[in-house]
């Protein structure tokens, strides 16, 4: 039997912890778990479950530094994909409600729902571009604000400039703004990414208005 202190135990699925256990062997306190599968959590357990602000690193490169209940990532945090991209919760500190994965406000505070994030965040793309704005499992997806920094995304061309408005599974979708980097701007409605029915005001101060095809002028407008 394991007494209470610190230990290192070697599980029978390979796994590896060293930390504070209490008899038993249970994990409790601060304490490193290394995972057969390649990933590592580092913080505090309490009872045998992970819980309290902890970093877990997973096998791909990613990471969650933020906090952990019931054994899973639920509250606040900051998670980092093998691309470098990351995903930070933000939340008002005068208000300790959570939000519900399908329910959305504008001030709904922003954190993870079993290491996805829901609510108001803020996504930092390696690339430079920049997200603040309601998140739904760590994709765009209602009210939010955009700048797009890099001409080349995904290896394909895209106009710079900054972009407010509805946002679905990632994509610009409904009412929005954008002002292009090189003075132009549209107004109107977007689906599926692209302009699709709307002002664009051109460089020059000329106005077309009305429908767009593949982000390009359609009809007479």
């Amino acid at each position: 039997m394991i007494l209470g202190g610190r230990a290192s135990i070697l599980y029978s699925n390979g796994d590896f912890y060293t930390g504070n256990v209490i008899d038993g062997g249970l994990r409790h306190g601060e304490g490193i778990h290394y995972y057969s599968n390649g990933d590592t959590y580092d913080g505090e357990f309490v009872n045998d479950q992970r819980v309290g602000k902890s970093r877990l690193r997973f096998h791909d490169g990613s990471e969650y530094i933020g906090q952990f209940i019931d054994d899973t990532a639920d509250g606040t945090g900051l998670f980092t994909d093998k691309e470098g991209n990351r995903y930070m919760s933000l939340a008002d500190d005068s208000d300790k409600s959570k939000p519900k994965e399908n329910e959305f406000k504008e001030n709904t505070n922003g954190y993870f729902l079993k290491g996805k994030l829901y609510g108001r965040g803020e996504i930092k793309f390696k690339n430079g571009d920049t997200y603040v704005g309601l998140i739904k499992g760590t994709r765009r997806n209602g009210f939010g604000k955009m700048s797009f920094c890099t001409p080349i995304r995904d290896g394909d061309r895209h106009d710079i400039g900054d972009y407010i408005g509805n946002w679905k599974r990632d994509k610009r979708d409904g009412h929005g703004e954008m002002k292009y980097a090189n003075g132009s701007s549209f107004i109107g409605t977007w689906r599926n990414d692209q302009r699709y029915d709307g002002e664009y005001v051109l460089v020059n101060g000329s106005v077309y208005q009305g429908k767009f095809h593949d982000n390009k002028f359609h009809g007479k407008g």
